[in-house]
């Protein structure tokens, strides 16, 4: 038997996915296939089935597998096909009714979507969770790479919040006319809302500095009145965002996240321990670089509170009796 075959084979007997160790367990000891070469019977499921979905998606080509998270291996359709024998006599003509495939496909295309969208919502409410925990200079690292991911090559940091937000310039050198970007981040609890004051502040902050278009990207609510008041008082288009909105354009980017075969998502704590990593380093590198405020000059305190110094200095008549009388 041929690998996939006995792959399909021990899923359509199990009647749901399974991990690969447990599909190579089970091919090892029901002896489906012959074993060759020196890899790993794991290391040969996972490689060719990879290849497998990898040309299906590639030559747009018809697949029974289905590559999942968590090292999960599925089918399509976990019903045997139907082998049926022709009849040794045929006695008239039996018509033959049209393919039902495309009928049998729809409900399987329709869980396999709902399973991604179930996966979408989960992974996307597990970030925000911790987009909320990340400590400020990691999540201002985030952005920054978001940014770097969106074309944005010109920012700059001009304010770190102490709620944990942070606010960014951005210069769109790319078009005709210039623009200067106001993104304003706000990480604050769910009770403590977004209101006018907020954004009459703004406003006199962006025409101070001469910013020409802004963006709020908030972690709790806008008040009901706030969008009204931007529209009715605000020179500037100001864009109103939610974390929601956030944390969407950071997984459609692959930042923070790596995406599976299928367009899963899962979080990527690798890819924020190193971001934790360089800072702790980038502290620990500046404390180590930092240098006591010692006066070089100073030698000693004399008892009446005034420093001493390297060398005799001469007083000033002194000098000139010398200079008078060689």
């Amino acid at each position: 038997m041929e690998l996939l075959e006995a792959i399909k084979h021990v899923l359509i007997k199990n009647k749901k996915p399974m991990h690969f160790k447990e599909i190579a367990r089970t091919i090892s000891s029901e002896k489906l296939i012959e074993r060759k070469g020196t890899q790993t019977l794991e290391t040969v499921i996972v490689t060719r089935l990879a290849l497998e979905v990898r040309k299906a998606e590639k030559l747009k080509i018809h697949t029974d597998f289905l590559k999942l998270n968590n090292g999960l291996i599925g089918l399509k359709n976990y019903n045997e096909p139907k082998v049926e024998e022709a009849p040794a006599i045929i006695a008239e003509a039996i018509p033959v009714p049209a393919p039902a495939s495309i009928e049998a496909a729809a409900p399987q295309l329709d869980c396999l979507q709902d399973y991604l969208n179930a996966n979408y919502i989960k992974i996307k409410a597990q970030f925000i969770e911790k987009l909320n925990k990340l400590p400020f200079l990691v999540f201002e690292r985030l952005v920054e790479n978001l940014l770097r991911e969106l074309g944005f090559a010109k920012y700059t940091v001009v304010n770190r919040r102490t709620d944990g937000g942070i606010d960014y310039a951005i210069n769109f050198q790319q078009f005709a006319s210039n623009v200067n970007m106001l993104v304003v981040i706000r990480r604050w609890p769910a009770q403590r809302k977004y209101g006018v004051k907020n954004a009459e502040e703004l406003i006199k902050i962006m025409t101070t500095h001469k910013f020409n278009m802004g963006a709020i990207i908030l972690f709790s609510e806008y008040e009901a009145d706030v969008n009204e008041y931007i529209k009715a008082n605000s020179p500037y288009p100001i864009m109103l965002l939610t974390i929601e909105q956030l944390a969407s354009m950071l997984i459609s980017r692959g930042v923070g996240v790596t995406k599976n075969m299928i367009e899963t998502y899962n979080i990527n704590d690798d890819y924020i321990s190193v971001l934790e990593n360089e800072i702790i380093q980038k502290i620990e590198k500046h404390k180590k670089n930092t240098v006591p405020n010692v006066s070089k000059n100073v030698k000693n305190v004399k008892q009446n509170g005034r420093p001493g110094f390297y060398g005799h200095k001469k007083p000033h008549q002194q000098h000139n009796q010398n200079k008078n009388n060689p």
